[in-house]
């Protein structure tokens, strides 16, 4: 149908039965009660009337200007499109894009809500005082075409589809103005079409009314300049000026001011009012009444019992699903992409609870309604900006507000509610006013909490959980794993009634100290502690005290914060981890859990290794966690940030092993050392990937693994092959190589060193001085196999010289026994003279020779009440025996050496520094005979039991299978230096006293020293 005749002079015969068309189209497609609205100028499509009426005013005044899309009367965008393609002759052109198509049918839905759509009651009109001329100039631009002859786009859908594409693409405002420039130049003689910029286009979509209203605000939180505060110039809490910078025009005529603080609230009626605007959505709106699935169980906020109990106090709101139900969620954030900078911004977000599971949660679906700009954080001042939004929702509770419903085509009288307030912890202080640290801080027992306050951490903790059992449970009355039985009843919460009968008498004046101090918390002693700090804004909503529940923690700062500490804690992540050595020092001030008390050995304190903490093996579990991979869009690529090795927040050195080591660095012997290892290094033909592991070591480690050693030709593919299963390309060739002599000598592969083994046939001879992948062993000579030189290597040169050292040290006891077996005879005649003359009491003791003490002979009755320490001390004063060695001396103590099983000792470091306990354990065995783990303990070893480790990642100095460091041999027999093992000085003392208890001696000698 060609719209051309609605221009044409009313008393013309094309527009008279234009006009007929028109009315038959409209009273079959959008008559309510046989009235549709007039169109005419005057009426504007805000007025219903009958046939007759509407004729009438079409006769006399004429359609209203650019009306030509009949969206009021039932037309939609494909009639539009058919009548159109109709109207002209040629090429009918179909579009398929669906943005525009959809246009006219938001517009009439958007005028509905402005009470310009079907029946309107009549307490509705005018309620909404918004510009109608505005959306009018909408409807014009979108039935506007964009040129002559477009019948696609209308000015109104280009202006819309720019600006989506301007948004998707983040494109910048000076692109935008550019391209609007360009398409002006090229396409459009008629500027009026397209908008000359960025700020133009903004301007003309503003009129849908979905802007935000600017409040200023104090800088110290006292008030908003809003109201009765609207036109002072300073606070008259705080005496601030409201401008932060005044500047004055050139002629003096104009003054441009800057705010201090700004608030922006977004209205939150109209906003509400678009939820129905949109059928779909509006029938999604009554989900929770009409489609929910109602048999107990709880999946929506509907199943809740705060809920129903709001409807059944207030049956008036709950008569009717659209009213809209909402929570209230804020938090603060740091806008700024710098962290150095500290500011701290807080949205108030609104979210219809009203929407079904799989569309509450959604981002489209949240409603911004404040933002509280900083760059501080609003604290228990947040009532200051929560003001416009709570007479808003105040509005909606008691008056209500009209809303258009598309999906029924009517009007109700919509209400809303806020159900509760989603935050974190500090939130909850912030919202009502109740402390949320210290004595009271428990939201629900107030006055009733179990608290303690912790000396040594500086926290308090909170006690009396078994209160809130059942009261026939048996923990309630378990004494072993607890002090008492537990008989208090749990505290209940409080009401909503009795917070706000607590609270009607405190009148507080919000704002924060101009000079930035903060006011002291301390109360003095005796005083009972605040519950309160304020009477909460919320409380001005009627039904706010009726709420069973008014307040939600948001579960991502308890997953994130609980779980942080749990998983640093059984890590042992340092600097993270919950148990800290103060922790401890707490936990042995309560008299609990006796094994995780702190102790101090040599002036330095320790603490055991606790029963939570992840053994090496159990840690592997981040392999798992770094290999898992979850669907797009679950989590984030969380492979990233684990560190399977355990290097990542680790201290891998030592700081005073760091300290040593960079002195040493530094020095002209580490210099020097550096300088050789860079030579060395130069010399290499093929490198490898053992790292600084020689090849003996690899060979050996990789060999435990297997059950079986490793030949050399098996060694060097694995030392030249990379982790994912390539070879080094510099021994690709010899790699080939070898597998060509393994397929062409097999038997090769079964022969020894010594017979020429496959290694040999592929390399040659061997270097000087050493067998390769033997590392410091025999030498070729020694082998009897080809060599460039006959030459002792470093092992056997340091087995000789040790070997002569023995031979000193033998030679050197031998002299000793002879002296001690011949002082022991001389003894025995003197004793036996003195008894048969009886003429002396007294015979003094010859000089002995090897510089011996001359001290007067020593009874055996008094000898045999000397311990075996004391007999050591004694013995290794001598000077013979002092220039002997450790292993020397030992032999001087087999009795001692025997009985000191069931000793409590310190085991300590074999690493720098020396001195550095790193478990406590039982001394089992000092008898160089013993075996542990297949081996002999020799006279350097003693075989103890670890009870408790304080450096899990020491390496031990033999490693048995699987057993290589302190933290998996707990409860295990292993070997430890005798050197490195101390007696710990409580077991020590403890010791010495049941001995003497029991009566237990031993001879000054062996038994096989003296002479009967």
């Amino acid at each position: 149908m060609d719209r051309g005749w609605m221009d044409m002079p009313r008393t013309a015969l094309p527009y008279l039965q234009g006009l007929i068309e028109f009315l038959e189209f409209a009273f079959a497609h959008s008559a309510k009660q046989n009235k549709i609205l007039c169109p005419c100028k005057k009426c504007t499509n805000c007025s219903w009337g009958n046939r007759e009426t509407v004729y009438e005013h079409l006769i006399c005044d004429g359609f209203k200007q650019g009306y030509k899309l009949w969206i009021f009367h039932g037309e939609s965008s494909h009639n539009s499109a058919r009548c159109n393609a109709n109207a002209h002759e040629g090429p009918q052109l179909e579009h398929t894009t669906e943005d525009h198509d959809e246009l006219p049918e938001m517009l009439r839905d958007i005028g509905h809500g402005y009470g310009i759509g079907d029946d309107v009651p009549v307490d509705a009109q005018g309620v909404n005082d918004v510009d109608v001329e505005d959306f009018y100039n909408l409807v014009d631009d979108a039935s506007q075409d964009l040129f002559d002859g477009c019948k696609t786009f209308s000015k109104l859908n280009v202006l819309v589809r720019l600006l989506h594409t301007n948004f998707l693409g983040g494109w910048s405002d000076k692109s935008f103005n550019m391209l609007l420039d360009l398409l002006r130049e090229a396409f459009f003689t008629d500027s009026s079409s397209i908008p000359k910029n960025f700020h133009e286009a903004k301007k003309l979509v503003k009129r849908l009314g979905l802007g935000y209203i600017t409040i200023h605000a104090c800088e110290n939180d006292c008030i908003l300049f809003w109201k009765k505060h609207l036109k002072k110039q300073k606070c008259p809490v705080c005496n601030t000026s409201r401008w932060k910078m005044e500047r004055r025009s050139l002629d003096g005529r104009r003054v441009n001011r800057v705010p201090r603080k700004v608030l922006r609230y977004f209205p939150i009626k109209e906003r509400l009012q678009r939820l129905f605007l949109n059928p779909e959505k509006a029938a999604d709106m009554r989900w929770h009444d009409e489609k929910r699935t109602k048999d107990g169980l709880l999946r929506h906020p509907a199943d809740s019992p705060n809920w129903k109990n709001i409807d059944a106090e207030h049956p008036e709101f709950g008569g009717d699903s659209r009213n809209v139900r909402l929570t209230l969620a804020t938090d603060g954030f740091n806008p700024h992409r710098s962290l150095n900078c500290s500011h701290s911004t807080w949205p108030v977000l609104l979210i219809p609870y009203n929407l079904p599971p799989w569309m509450l949660m959604k981002q489209p679906n949240f409603i911004l309604s404040s933002l509280i700009s900083g760059p501080k954080s609003p604290g228990n001042d947040i009532d200051v900006y929560l003001e416009p939004l709570v007479d808003d929702l105040e509005f909606l509770w008691r008056k209500g507000l009209w809303t258009y419903d598309a999906s029924k085509r009517e009007f109700f009288l919509m209400k809303a509610a806020v159900l509760c307030i989603i935050s974190d912890f500090p939130g909850l202080g912030y919202a009502h006013g109740c402390p949320t640290s210290g004595e009271v801080a428990c939201p629900d027992c107030h006055s009733e909490t179990c608290f303690l306050r912790l000396k040594n951490g500086s926290k308090t903790c909170y006690m009396g959980h078994r209160r809130f059992l059942e009261e026939s449970h048996r923990f309630r009355s378990d004494t072993k794993r607890f002090e008492d039985p537990e008989l208090r009843p749990a505290p209940s919460p409080r009401s909503g009634k009795d917070i706000l009968k607590e609270t009607e008498h405190l009148n507080v004046v919000f704002g924060k100290n101009p000079s930035g101090k903060k006011p002291s918390n301390k109360r003095k002693k005796g005083d009972p502690p605040i519950l309160w700090k304020k009477k909460s804004i919320f409380f001005r909503l009627p039904y706010w005290k009726d709420l069973l529940l008014r307040h939600n923690f948001d579960i991502m700062h308890i997953e994130k914060n609980v779980c942080d500490n749990i998983v640093n804690t059984i890590l042992g992540i340092d600097g993270k981890s919950e148990d800290s050595l103060n922790s401890r020092y707490d936990v042995k001030d309560l008299k609990i859990r006796k094994d995780l008390h702190p102790y101090t050995v040599e002036g330095k304190t320790y603490i055991h290794r606790a029963p939570y903490y992840l053994t090496s093996e159990q840690k592997k579990m981040c392999e798992w966690i770094k290999g898992v991979k979850f669907p797009d869009g679950y989590a984030s690529n969380i492979s990233s940030h684990v560190d399977v090795n355990g290097k990542r927040g680790y201290i891998r050195v030592d700081p005073e092993q760091w300290k040593w080591l960079v002195k040493y660095w530094l020095s002209e012997e580490g210099q020097e050392s550096s300088k050789r290892g860079k030579q060395s290094r130069s010399k290499v033909v093929t490198p490898h990937t053992t790292g600084s592991k020689s090849f003996a070591r690899a060979g050996h480690e990789w060999g435990n693994e297997l059950g079986r050693d490793l030949s050399r030709h098996e060694l060097f593919i694995k030392t030249h092959t990379r982790k994912n299963g390539d070879p080094l390309d510099k021994a690709i060739p010899k790699m080939s190589a070898l597998a060509k002599a393994a397929r062409t000598h097999p038997e090769l592969l079964e022969k020894p060193i010594e017979k020429g083994d496959l290694f040999s046939h592929v390399f040659g001879r061997e270097p000087r001085g050493y067998v390769r992948g033997v590392g410091l062993g025999p030498t070729p000579a020694s082998l009897g196999i080809d060599g460039h030189r006959t030459c002792t290597s470093t092992r056997i040169q340091m087995a000789r010289r040790h070997s002569q050292n023995m031979e000193e040290q033998n030679k050197l006891l031998i002299n000793a026994l002879d002296q001690l077996f011949k002082e022991m005879k001389e003894l025995k005649e003197t004793q036996k003279a003195g008894q048969g003359n009886g003429a002396a009491d007294h015979v003094s003791t010859p000089t002995p020779e090897c510089g011996s003490d001359p001290s007067p002979p020593m009874p055996r009755e008094v000898a045999n009440e000397y311990s075996d320490h004391e007999v050591c001390e004694d013995m290794t004063n001598n000077p013979i025996v002092e220039e002997m060695p450790m292993r020397g001396r030992a032999l001087l103590q087999p009795t001692r050496r025997h009985e000191e099983g069931g000793k409590e000792v310190v085991l300590l470091s074999v690493e720098r520094p020396r001195d550095r306990p790193v478990a406590k354990a039982t001394l089992q065995s000092t008898n160089p005979e013993a075996r542990v783990g297949g081996s002999l303990l020799g006279g350097e070893y003693h075989e103890v039991v670890v009870n408790s480790v304080m450096r899990g990642d020491h390496i031990l100095p033999r490693q048995y299978g699987k057993l290589k460091t302190l933290a998996d041999c707990l409860g295990q027999s292993i070997a430890w230096p005798h050197l490195n093992i101390v007696n710990d000085e409580k077991a020590s003392k403890k010791s010495m006293v049941q001995r003497l208890k029991h009566g237990v001696a031993t001879s000054i000698f062996p038994s096989h020293f003296l002479v009967t």
